[in-house]
């Protein structure tokens, strides 16, 4: 839900946190109405909810219910396009489809490749701990196929995260022990904020 119209958008997934990432990373399996709106508010004045937890097989069943109730609210009201609930759970992809749809995404081709730093739809932003939990129980005992860890990590090493590129490239780790120089006269030299970015020296301490 839009905190500043108050527009809502409900639908159903097997996989919520896989969804979620659709609707943040703005992916093409988004609603395209929510995607916007989030570009142009954006998502810290969004809201995702999870209203009810059911059998899968049950899913289209009270989707068609929430989206009775929304779509007996004005238009500006909801972002969904169609008033009947519809869905590809339990369809599945061919291993040929799947190699070619992870190959279209993948390196230059991802929705957020290259999208690091300030450029990255998540800068600046962070989930509340209901959000991280929601995330963490529906990934429990999530066992992720070998033909799948084999096109993720291919995928993974065309990105390029050298130099500039590097997600903490210019950061300092949260962990960092900062370093202070002192002459043998006490007086402070120099202040590193890591030992990282310290001067390796041999010497005795």
């Amino acid at each position: 839900m839009c905190l500043k119209t108050g527009a809502m958008y409900i639908g159903s997934a097997k996989d919520l946190a896989n969804r979620l990432i659709d609707h943040v990373y703005h992916n093409q399996g988004s609603n395209k109405r929510v995607q916007n709106s989030i570009e142009k508010y954006g998502l810290k004045n969004f809201v995702f909810i999870i209203v009810e937890f059911c059998n899968p097989d049950q899913l289209i069943n009270r989707e068609q219910i929430y989206l009775k109730w929304l779509f007996s609210l004005p238009k500006e009201l909801r972002y969904n396009f169609l008033s009947t609930a519809d869905s590809s759970l339990g369809y599945q992809h061919t291993e040929e489809a799947k190699v070619k749809i992870s190959e279209t995404k993948a390196g230059v081709n991802h929705p957020i490749y290259g999208k690091t730093g300030e450029l990255s739809p998540l800068f600046g932003k962070s989930l509340s701990v209901e959000h991280r939990q929601h995330i963490s129980d529906s990934l429990k005992g999530r066992v992720i196929p070998e033909v799948t860890r084999e096109l993720i990590s291919k995928s993974q090493q065309q990105v390029d995260r050298t130099g500039a590129n590097h997600p903490m490239y210019g950061k300092i780790p949260y962990n960092a022990h900062t370093i202070y120089i002192y002459s043998l006269t006490h007086d402070l030299i120099e202040v590193f904020p890591s030992k990282v970015a310290a001067p390796q020296r041999n010497g005795l301490m």
